[in-house]
């Protein structure tokens, strides 16, 4: 009996059937596929990431990457190469230091779509090792509000002062490093750095320093060295005002009186505000200020040395005291000249003159208008024509402020009056004498 043969067609199915077979298990060995190469390196973007810099120009701090082995040791002389997006800076390749660090400087790209740059970073032949850098390309710096305001010396502005960054493609740059410096007025700001918002703005609180007048204080915002703004403000004077420590001051020509102002608020309470600025100006008595111009100390005073002119007389002299920028708050104060001495007078103390017991005279030396001259030397005699004697504890005494000057006198036993004297000697040889008779008891 003849054999039955299979047809074609069962064959081919049999043959592709067990051929699927034998590739799925070939596949399923992984063995057998090719893997890519796991990186032989690590890089880092180190330093220079999200820099603020002008269209075209170089970068203020260049582009640093750190580039590890697997076990995070840097490596050495390994090719690292910078390429950008779009325009800018063409790719620049560097080598890594004996840190792992390959340091290129970096230009902003500008034109129009560079707002926002990306530099990419990757080890040379080794594609599986990148980095990224982003870079703003600044188009304005500009102030918000907080701008030209007018507070008094040592307060905080009402609105703090804001300012606003933008790109080149006026989207808002976020996260920019703002400096803030005091260029003039000696404020303070409450923070020396801010970072701007999601809005691209940022803002400090600042408080005036102790000057008045007109844009006196200003405020200088800085972005990376690459742009700056700045804010001024008005120290206002209405609360504050001046005055001078003491009046009437009286003195020869050419005397040198300290004088002393204070700076106080509208209630004449004195204000501790340093640095404030101060001007002297002789306004009568032809005299002069030394310095014509200072500063309040930390207690909030200034001083000059007020120098008589030759105008005699009571009230003849007159020197202002003024605040820097705020010439309607002054203060004055008069003073008199003292003429060469006119008059001396004696008289005696609430004593009771015993014989062998001491009492107190006193002398007063005027000029011409009745104005006690200070200084003056009184040379002090007994003057005796009978028994009595008397002794002086001091030959001789100086004036004072006033004008006055005083001596201890020890009477002797003896009976009987005795007469005392007290000199003075004018500038051109006078003598003047006052004279007092003791009777002792």
């Amino acid at each position: 009996m003849a054999r039955r043969i299979g047809s074609p067609k069962v064959r081919l199915g049999r043959a592709l059937t067990g051929l699927l077979v034998a590739l799925a298990a070939a596949c399923s060995d992984s063995s057998t596929i090719p893997q890519p190469p796991e990186p032989a390196y690590r890089i880092s973007a180190a330093a220079g990431d999200g820099q603020v810099g002008l269209p075209g120009a170089e970068l203020p701090r260049p582009l640093a990457v750190r580039v590890t082995n697997q076990s995070g040791v840097a490596v050495a002389d390994v090719a690292v190469e910078f390429a950008a997006e779009g325009n800018g800076t063409a790719g620049r390749t560097a080598r890594t230091n004996a840190q792992g660090l390959a340091i290129v400087s970096w230009t902003t790209a500008s034109g129009s779509g560079s707002g926002t740059q990306v530099v990419r970073v990757r080890v040379a032949g080794d594609a599986g090792a990148m980095a990224s850098f982003t870079i703003r390309a600044l188009g304005s710096l500009a102030k918000v509000r907080g701008d030209g305001q007018a507070e008094a010396p040592g307060q905080e502005l009402l609105t703090p002062p804001t300012v606003r960054l933008l790109d080149t493609d006026q989207r808002p740059i976020a996260g920019a490093t703002v400096t803030w410096s005091v260029a003039s007025g000696l404020g303070a700001t409450s923070a020396a750095t801010t970072n701007t918002n999601a809005a691209g703005e940022s803002s400090v609180v600042w408080s005036l320093g102790p000057q008045g007048g007109p844009d006196v204080h200003s405020l200088v915002a800085d972005v990376a060295g690459v742009a700056t703004t700045r804010f001024t403000a008005t120290g206002t004077l209405t609360e504050v005002r001046i005055q001078i420590v003491g009046d009437n001051r009286s003195g020869a020509p050419g005397r040198a009186v300290r004088t002393v102002a204070q700076v106080v608020n509208g209630g004449a309470n004195p204000i501790r505000l340093v640095n404030m600025p101060i001007e002297w100006i002789v306004t009568a008595g032809g005299g002069s200020a030394s310095p014509a111009t200072g500063v309040t100390d930390e207690s909030g005073y200034a001083t000059t040395y007020w120098i008589f002119g030759d105008s005699l007389g009571p009230g003849t002299q007159r020197l202002e005291a003024r605040l820097v920028g705020a010439t309607a708050i002054a203060a004055n104060v008069v003073g008199t000249t003292i003429g060469p001495p006119s008059v001396i007078t004696i008289s005696e103390g609430d004593t009771f003159w015993e014989a062998g017991m001491g009492g107190y005279l006193f002398a007063e030396v005027l000029d011409a208008f009745g104005s006690g001259i200070e200084g003056a030397a009184v040379a002090w005699a007994v003057v005796s024509t009978g028994p009595a004697s008397g002794q002086f504890y001091q030959q001789t005494t100086i004036t004072d402020g006033r004008g006055e000057s005083f001596v201890q006198l020890t009477l002797g036993y003896a009976a009987g009056s005795l007469s005392v004297t007290a000199t003075v000697t004018r500038p051109d040889g006078v003598n003047l004498v006052g004279r007092f008779d003791v009777t002792p008891y």
